[in-house]
């Protein structure tokens, strides 16, 4: 029998399963795909946000992380941890040194397995796309029996600015030239050779970010959470964008804060916030952002396509078969 994947709880079985895999915060695996992949009889318990993470841990040999922090406390409560596992990129939140203090490895599934983040380029522009032809209020049109409205806006000509760039910013990049866009980047590597291979019409450091969104049709962040980028989008940034504007955001939603956006919105100043990544996941349906037609969430799945899932996935379970069933090292250390 394959795989089953299991609640939150204590192990009820008579005989403990051979692995215990723990996911530590919503939108890990959401296909179940890991399940199978794994020892017949090995259980791979889910998130549940209505308890204490440490409350959830007691009986696993793997953390699966992903967004929720995985702290001293969390780890204290895990006796039998023997691999902490990303799937993905980027480790945030891990307590590296309690781990490391304890040798349980830190991995994730690097880019050359992760193809995730070209697909998060292709939901930046999926949602620049759909900002710009006003696509939520083109469909309450359509079912109201409206034609010719509401008016869309041309993208070939405008300017895309880019902050930090990665493979999602890559690959939007390419779709905006392919639309016929200007590009601008700011970005922590502003050298000739960046400029030379990005093929950028501008290209400047993080220092210039204020240059870039005043002259940007179109402002998509790509950065990765780091402290000195928390709130990078403020008051400030948000007044001095183009009138009728838009802000894409499929990075984390703390590069943007949170109360001078919905302003920026309520007053029209800004056209349109697209955004994979959001405050607190899941999203409060209720949420006063929610009510305004030219912002469109989508729920945290621009790299979750069928293909890449796949592929990252297998390389979580092999590692974890490897770690856990066989006592050999792991692959994709990161701590």
């Amino acid at each position: 029998m394959a795989t089953r994947s299991a609640r939150a709880g204590g192990m009820t079985p008579r005989q403990r399963p051979s692995v215990v895999v723990k996911k530590t915060s919503p939108g890990i695996d959401p296909f179940d795909l890991l399940p199978a992949m794994l020892a017949p009889d090995a259980v791979v318990m889910e998130y549940d946000a209505t308890l204490p993470l440490t409350d959830q841990v007691e009986d696993a040999d793997v953390l699966l992380v992903r967004d929720v922090p995985v702290d001293a406390a969390v780890l204290a409560a895990a006796p039998r941890l023997q691999l902490i596992q990303r799937a993905g990129v980027n480790v945030y939140g891990v307590a590296m040194d309690v781990a490391s203090a304890r040798g349980i490895p830190v991995c994730n599934t690097p880019r050359e397995i992760a193809t995730g983040g070209r697909a998060v380029g292709e939901h930046a522009a999926c949602l620049m796309l759909a900002l710009a032809k006003r696509l939520v209020e083109s469909r309450v049109a359509l079912e109201r029996g409206t034609f010719g409205r509401p008016a869309t806006t041309a993208l070939e000509g405008k300017r895309l600015g880019m902050v930090g760039v990665g493979r999602t910013g890559e690959k939007l990049l390419a779709v905006g030239k392919a639309l016929g866009m200007t590009t601008a980047v700011v970005t922590r590597d502003a050298s000739p050779e960046a400029a030379e291979r990005l093929d950028v019409d501008w290209l400047r450091p993080l220092a210039d970010l204020d240059d870039l969104i005043a002259t940007s049709d179109v402002v998509s962040l790509h950065l990765p959470l780091l402290t000195d980028f928390v709130g990078l989008i403020g008051a400030d940034e948000l007044g001095a964008m183009k009138p009728g504007s838009l802000l894409v955001n499929t990075a984390r939603a703390s590069l943007v804060q949170r109360a001078p956006l919905l302003e920026a919105i309520a007053s029209g100043h800004l056209g349109g916030f697209g955004a994979d990544v959001w405050w607190s996941e899941p999203v409060d349906p209720i949420d006063p952002l929610l009510t305004h037609p030219n912002v469109i969430v989508t729920p945290h799945n621009g790299g979750a396509t069928m293909e890449s899932n796949t592929t990252v996935y297998g390389a979580v379970a092999a590692n974890i078969q490897r770690v856990v069933l066989r006592g050999e090292d792991a692959h994709h250390r990161v701590g």
